[in-house]
């Protein structure tokens, strides 16, 4: 930050101030440039909560003898500019100058610009190979994130194959226990048969009730509840083998 009594040498119009971010492009490419100033390590002197400089205190002892102190070193604005210019690209490019002695920042504009623009195709070659490198990232990226969507892929279709071969089991299973429940009710309605009229019409009426308690035994019902695997789970890649792999 600039201080007041420096910020007065400065002019500065509505396109431009310090608190703004200055974007130049060298040809085409943009610079950041930065404005700043300078701080340097000044003594100082600790008197009674509050800060002044060893030179004060140096200068005016008598009147803070007796009084609590104790000398410190902090970093203080030095009134001299600094211009820092890195790249607008995200590459590790960055220069600077300063002030030295007593010419001002603005005899050294032409010279700063003369060196941004030497500086140019190291800057560009940087520029290039971090996009070379942000490419073989992205393809690094993209490879890996096939393979993961493979892997998934493979493993979604391993089980729904289990799930496929797990629920036609089940289906034959409980087929298999219709078969014998539909047995038992053809001995029974064969028994019933057998019977006195009165006792043959209340048992063929239990054994209704009991057909409609069980419900369907029609095999077809069964087969229709069962699903394919490709029905549970589409594959994405049809060139998948089935069978997760290892990255």
């Amino acid at each position: 930050m600039v201080t007041k009594d420096r910020q007065a040498d400065y002019q500065y119009g509505s396109k431009w101030s310090p608190r703004r971010p200055t974007l130049v492009y060298f040809d085409t490419t943009p610079i950041a440039l930065v404005v700043v100033e300078m701080t340097e390590e000044v003594p100082l002197r600790y008197v009674d909560g509050g800060y002044i400089r060893e030179t004060e205190f140096q200068a005016n002892a008598r009147m803070y003898r007796g009084r609590y102190n104790h000398q410190v070193t902090k970093p203080l604005p030095s009134n001299r500019l600094r211009i820092v210019a890195t790249s607008a690209e995200g590459v590790k490019w960055k220069s600077s100058w300063q002030e030295r002695g007593s010419a001002p920042l603005g005899t050294m504009l032409s010279a700063i610009a003369k060196e941004i623009y030497r500086a140019l195709p190291d800057i560009r070659e940087l520029v290039a190979e971090a996009e070379r490198q942000a490419e073989i990232r992205r393809q690094e990226w993209n490879a890996a994130e096939d393979r993961r969507k493979r892997n998934e892929d493979r493993e979604r279709i391993k089980q729904s194959f289990l799930e496929s071969n797990s629920r036609l089991a089940e289906v034959i299973e409980l087929w298999a226990k219709r078969r014998a429940i539909v047995s038992f009710f053809d001995e029974l309605s064969q028994t019933i048969g057998q019977l006195s009229a009165v006792e043959r019409e209340e048992m063929e009426g239990r054994l209704d009730l009991a057909k409609k308690f069980v419900g369907t035994t029609d095999p077809l019902d069964f087969f229709r509840s069962w699903k394919t695997p490709e029905e549970i789970y589409a594959p994405r890649f049809t060139d998948n083998p089935g069978e997760p792999v290892e990255d």
